[in-house]
Formats: structure tokens, C-alpha cells, sequence
């Protein structure tokens, strides 16, 4: 189509394409790490959790926490494709405020893939087996609610073993240890042999030296005002139209100097700026004060010279 030929219009969606890639960097700013609610401990990015499946996360942790001083996370995303997954998984990990008594599971929309990620404390823990056992299964059939809702209760199990029915307060009967003595999870086992596993150290004990419980919430998510993207939106499209408008009157000041004088100019005025014809009021006033070059040519209506 000859309307896209046009100068003015090529600037027009050179410019509209600045001001929408400003916008995108601007709004997905620091959305590399997803979002949670303390207490809450899940987040359905790709939307495949009903509303029952999140309070039965929320109901598990609660007892968790009061019994075992762990959290199981849940994390969906529509797609982990060209993601390393074990950086990943760690840095949410780490965001959240999520120790070594603690779990995360990373649920894969697009890849049908899950990997489950575990504090430095079960240094013993079969993610694969539990993967394999609760939820492989059930995400290759598409059944996200029952990869989530079945891990639950294994974890809670596992847990138990550990720790005994009682809860942190009997002894352990397998000792977990503290961030310094137990080290790193083993990370060399392949991800893609258990549908997508990771295991790497938590970022700090669950228990502190006395073998005491300490406060394990992570902070609150704050949410930013969609006013304050608006608005840098606003300033940096008017510091864009200022730029532009300055670049426009020193291009037409330039050109009419040149051909100002002449009834048909020899080389048509293109702005940037549609509004900044040639003609124009604003063209006009550029216009003032500036004299074009003596003995420029005048062009007659038939193309001629007089």
C-alpha cells in the first residue's frame, strides 16, 4: 500500500513502536520473579488451579507450619522452555522466603512438565519418586488440581517419617541438620529423567542452633500502583514529542532557507511530527525572523524557470 511509502507515516510507526516498547519494558519490569502472598503459597500463573485446590494448599501449609515448620509452594507458569529451570527454581525459591524445611513445586503448562525443589535439609529426599508417584501422572493427563492435591498429603507423610507424628517437638528421627552442616542438596541428578526435578541448598536453615523455631513468613507482595506506569508512560512519550518537535524545527528552519523563496519548492518539507506541515501555523512560526537564500529560482506553474 503506497500509505506506507510515506515519510510521515514510516516516522508515525517508527514512533508508536518506541513509545509500545518503552510501555512493555516499563510494565513487566522486575516480573521475573512471580509474585506470592505470605501465608498463601501458591501462584497460578497459567490459570490451571481451581479456587479449592489453592485454599487446600493454603490449609496444608498452615499445619505444616505448625507442626513440621515447613511450607509446600506451588508454582505455575505457562511455559519454562528455554528456562533454566534449576537457576530458576532457586531464585524463586530464595524471593519467596523459603527455607530448608521447605518445598517448591513448579508446574510446567506448555511442557507438561513438573520439578519439585526442596530445601537443604532432606538431603535423603526421593523428589523423583515423589514426582513419579503424585504428580507425572497426573499433569500428563492434564489434571493439575490432582498433581498438586496428592503431593500434599506424600509430603505431609514424608515429613512425618522425619519427624514423627508429633511434629517438630519429638525427636527426629532422621536428623535433618542445619544449613552449614548439611550442604548442598544433590543437584546431579538429570531433571529429565523424573519429568523435570531439581534439588540445590535453601538459603538458610529452618531451625535455628537450639533446634528452635523461628519466623519462616515471607514478606508481603506489594502491589504497584498502575498510575505510576501511566504516568512514566505520559512523561516519556512527552519527552519523546519535545525531541522530535526540536529535531522538526531545526530540519524546516534548514529547509527553508533553501527553498523557502520559491512559489513551487524544488524539495517538499517531510516532518517527523504529521501536525508540522509545511504551511502550517507552526510552520509559520518557525518561519519568522528567517530570510531565504537570495537569488533562489522561481518556479512557474509549467515547470519552467522565470
Amino acid at each position: 500500500m503506497k500509505i506506507f511509502q510515506k515519510y510521515s507515516v514510516a516516522w508515525a510507526i517508527a514512533i508508536v513502536v518506541a513509545i509500545s516498547s518503552v510501555a512493555f519494558g516499563v510494565l513487566t519490569a522486575g516480573s521475573g520473579v512471580l509474585p506470592v502472598k505470605s501465608g498463601k503459597w501458591v501462584y497460578d500463573g497459567a490459570d490451571i488451579l481451581n479456587d479449592a485446590t489453592e485454599t487446600a494448599v493454603q490449609e496444608y501449609n498452615t499445619g505444616l507450619d505448625k507442626d513440621y515448620n515447613a511450607y509446600v509452594a506451588v508454582a505455575t507458569v505457562d511455559t519454562l522452555k528455554d528456562v533454566d529451570v534449576n537457576a530458576y527454581a532457586a531464585k524463586l525459591f530464595s524471593k519467596w522466603g523459603l527455607y530448608g524445611n521447605d518445598f517448591l513445586l513448579l508446574l510446567d503448562k506448555e511442557g507438561k512438565e513438573s520439578y519439585l525443589y526442596h530445601g537443604s535439609n532432606y538431603q535423603d529426599f526421593d523428589y523423583s519418586a515423589y514426582l513419579d508417584g503424585f504428580v507425572n501422572p497426573n499433569v500428563t493427563a492434564g489434571n493439575y488440581d490432582a498433581a498438586v492435591t496428592q503431593l500434599l498429603p506424600g509430603i505431609q507423610s514424608y515429613l512425618a517419617q522425619i519427624h514423627g507424628t508429633e511434629g517438630m517437638d519429638a525427636p527426629a528421627e532422621t536428623p535433618s541438620g542445619d544449613a552449614a552442616s548439611s550442604g548442598a542438596s544433590d543437584t546431579s541428578a538429570p531433571a529429565a529423567s523424573s519429568g523435570g526435578a531439581s534439588s540445590a541448598p535453601a538459603a538458610s536453615s529452618a531451625t535455628n542452633p537450639d533446634g528452635q523455631k523461628q519466623d519462616h513468613q515471607a514478606p508481603e507482595t506489594k502491589k504497584v500502583n498502575p498510575w505510576i506506569y501511566v504516568a512514566v508512560i505520559a512523561v516519556l512519550v512527552v519527552i519523546l514529542v519535545v525531541v522530535l518537535a526540536a529535531l522538526d524545527r531545526s530540519r524546516y528552519r534548514s529547509w527553508y532557507r533553501r527553498y523557502g523563496a520559491m512559489q513551487t519548492p524544488e524539495v517538499d518539507f517531510h516532518p517527523i511530527l504529521l501536525w508540522h506541515r509545511s504551511g502550517s501555523a507552526w510552520a509559520h512560526k518557525c518561519a519568522k525572523g528567517i530570510r531565504p537564500v537570495a537569488g533562489s529560482a522561481h518556479r512557474s506553474s509549467n515547470g519552467g524557470r522565470r
